[in-house]
């Protein structure tokens, strides 16, 4: 089972991190071909939305327009309600990011803002967003 992902209980959360990592590797490699990036692609996306219950959803505008919307959907936040989604709406304008909209509401958004425009790394204030929902789903 070379390209399988294999996602087990949280003894084996390791040997899925690693298998991830090869994953991202196999889809990075210059090498691979167009058609199994696509796959491998395919796989990563089902990891994240199925296993981690993590979605982005792209709203409005793209790459060359002058502004974007991007949802980000989060589930298994709250322990008694795995299934109840958590989002985001993130707007990047020109060069400046923005929250249109945060369900539910959670509290230091425009602090993390301030810090993202400055150091423009995305996944660290999605994992604060993410580690906030937590926060208040599980008090």
């Amino acid at each position: 089972m070379e390209n399988e992902l294999v996602i087990g209980t949280n003894k084996h959360v390791l040997d899925a991190k690693c298998n991830l990592v090869r994953f991202v590797q196999q889809t990075l490699n210059p090498a691979t071909t167009l058609e199994k990036k696509k796959v491998l692609r395919a796989k990563l996306y089902d990891l994240y939305k199925y296993n981690l219950g993590f979605e982005i959803k792209p709203l409005r505008g793209g790459l060359n327009e002058e502004q974007s919307e991007i949802m980000f959907s989060f589930h298994h936040i709250n322990k008694s309600k795995p299934e109840e989604e958590y989002n985001f709406i993130l707007v990047l304008n020109g060069e400046k990011y923005n929250v249109k909209l945060c369900t539910p509401q959670i509290k230091g958004i425009p602090e993390l803002l301030v810090e993202l425009n400055e150091t423009n790394d995305l996944s660290a204030f999605v994992i604060q967003v993410r580690r906030n929902f937590c926060a208040i789903a599980n008090t």
